[in-house]
């Protein structure tokens, strides 16, 4: 067997690829040393490594064996190498090796195989790129199939994104979740395709509901081969709601997971009439018989959506926008430029409308035509709300063709300004952004949300602003302690604490169980400090978490004096 390690390479760059391509094993059975290389390979496998050491010296290559990546980078550090390759199992997923692979991949070209065979057939895929990929892809295929379907658009995504929220807090490992994640993404594929209703569960009265059905979606995926088992754990779905007692081995966390999470979406959007609110589906499903649901799971979902009501009610991340126009499609793009920057975007065509929209959201700026549609103009508008002691302060600004006598007009009734159409959707942006920011600058200006760690988890804080995809910054303060998250567009970038900075601080800081929060708007993001993957932080933190506990509950109680 033959052993093509160029091909396996593939991803450098094209003079590399070219020089390796040009020394043809063909041609030269055994090359020299200095031909093919340097490789250091990680395996802590001593048959594994023995073989494969033979194989790539076979090759001409000049060999190198540790066995973990944090040897690879001290060996690094004192000698030069080209490659670096390793197989999964002997790569464990946590911050310490995040960390050693960002150094080895600065020094040398890495390759992490779940296989070595893989090599010899140069099929090498790099994990975190293969479940991104697979991840994004069968979620933007389930929303295109969710789009015929009224009632159920979005089911998959939100399913999905509590499944690994609630994963995570429970310490899953990264496979695991990502396992979850697509079995979530894709279990109600087969009912969509065979335009069943989605998750039908059928309440009765002192019966548990009925797990829905899933046969359809594990005869759509019979044939297809997964990168995880997916049709296990969905066929365990059905089993997650076994009475307690019963013989069988207890089905995977996963399960018990997506049944919870699957449950309370689908009572959610399917019986509006007999939950009311969040409160009462929650009750109801604690009051089903025991084993029903993993306990857990629930309350670690019910905590999660306690946290995300209370962040979403905070109304400090984007300022409210409202755009009046008798024809709003000629703003489409003045929107999706204002959205851009994060604004909130109303709609009106007439007082009347915008009117409505000041009672019921908070508005930050107005930004109006002069003539709209039905009785009223522009000014009627601006008059009602400078007569308006709680929204006076709106700075309202038109966009309207207009001769001096009208723009002269505007400003003496209290227009903050006049944009003469047509302008350039950029710059008419750029001062609504310029004014939005003298807005926040005034006296009483909201200056953040605080709250105390007891009420709302640091954990839980990040994975649900990461989620929402924000940009914040996290003061966090207790006794004489003071530390420092920012997030960047869902993405932990920087952290301090005490004399750390990054991975470290961060690591310390999502520990705290006390103290208290304060949450403003991230304006200006500061350079990255952290490469780790939001995902891979929050991870690390539960499992230590998960660790101390287990070792303060079998720590031996000491004899008191």
């Amino acid at each position: 067997m033959k052993l093509e390690l160029p091909d396996v390479f593939a991803y450098q760059n094209d003079a590399t690829r070219s020089s390796l391509a040009a020394v043809s094993p063909q041609n030269l059975p055994i090359l020299s040393q200095r031909s093919r290389g340097t490789i250091v390979l990680v395996e802590s496998n001593d048959e594994v490594r023995r073989l494969l050491s033979r194989l790539l010296q076979q090759e001409g290559y000049v060999l190198h064996t540790v066995t973990c990546l944090a040897e690879a980078r001290e060996f690094l550090r004192e000698q030069p190498a080209d490659f670096v390759l390793a197989r999964r199992a002997c790569v464990p997923l946590n911050l310490e090796t995040d960390i050693a692979l960002r150094d080895v991949r600065q020094k040398a070209h890495t390759r992490i195989v779940d296989d070595f065979g893989e090599m010899i057939l140069g099929q090498v895929v790099d994990y975190e790129s293969m479940s991104q990929c697979l991840l994004a892809l069968s979620g933007l295929l389930v929303s295109l199939l969710e789009g015929a379907h009224t009632g159920v658009r979005g089911h998959a995504q939100t399913v999905a994104k509590y499944c690994r929220m609630v994963g995570q807090r429970l310490g899953m490992t990264r496979r695991e979740l990502d396992a979850l994640t697509l079995a979530a993404c894709l279990h109600d594929a087969g009912t969509l395709e065979t335009a069943h209703k989605i998750s039908e569960p059928t309440l009765q009265e002192n019966q548990p509901p009925i797990s829905p059905s899933l046969q359809s979606s594990l005869d759509l995926f019979a044939n297809m081969p997964f990168a995880y088992a997916i049709n296990d754990l969905l066929s365990s779905v059905s089993e997650a709601g076994a009475v307690e007692g019963d013989l069988l081995p207890p089905p995977p966390l996963g399960a018990r997971i997506l049944r919870v999470v699957d449950t309370y979406d689908t009572l959610r959007r399917t019986r509006p009439e007999q939950f009311s609110d969040e409160n009462s589906l929650f009750e109801w499903m604690r009051r089903q018989p025991i084993g029903t649901f993993d306990s857990d799971a629930l309350e670690t979902l019910i905590y999660i959506r306690k946290s995300e009501r209370a962040i979403n009610d905070m109304d400090i991340f984007r300022e409210t926008v409202l755009l009046v126009d008798p024809h709003p499609d000629e703003l489409h793009f003045l929107g999706l430029r204002l959205k851009n920057d994060d604004y909130h975007i109303l709609f009106a065509r007439s007082v009347t409308e915008a009117v409505e929209c000041l009672k019921a959201h908070p508005v930050t700026l107005v930004l109006t035509e002069h003539r709209l549609q039905g009785e009223g103009t522009g000014f009627d508008l601006l008059r009602t709300i400078k007569s308006d002691p709680v929204r006076r302060d709106i700075p309202v600004v038109f966009h309207a063709t207009g001769d001096t006598t009208l723009i002269k007009q505007a400003l003496e009734l209290g227009a903050e300004d006049w944009y003469s159409k047509p302008q350039n959707t950029e710059i008419v942006a750029l001062k609504i952004g310029r004014i939005l920011s003298r807005v926040r600058a005034r006296p009483g200006a909201a200056e953040g949300v605080h709250g105390s760690l007891r009420e709302m988890g640091l954990i839980e804080m990040v994975q649900i602003l990461c989620a929402g995809n924000r940009s914040v910054h996290i003061q966090l303060e207790r006794e004489n302690e003071k530390g420092e998250l920012v997030i960047h567009n869902g993405q932990i970038i920087n952290a301090h604490y005490r004399d750390l900075e990054g991975e470290p601080a961060v690591l310390l800081l999502l520990r705290w169980r006390e103290g208290n929060f304060l949450i403003r708007p991230l304006r200006q993001a500061p350079p990255a400090k952290i490469t780790a993957s939001t995902d891979a932080l929050v991870l690390q933190s539960c499992v230590a978490e998960d660790q101390r506990k287990a070792a303060t509950t079998t720590e031996p109680k000491k004899n008191t004096p």
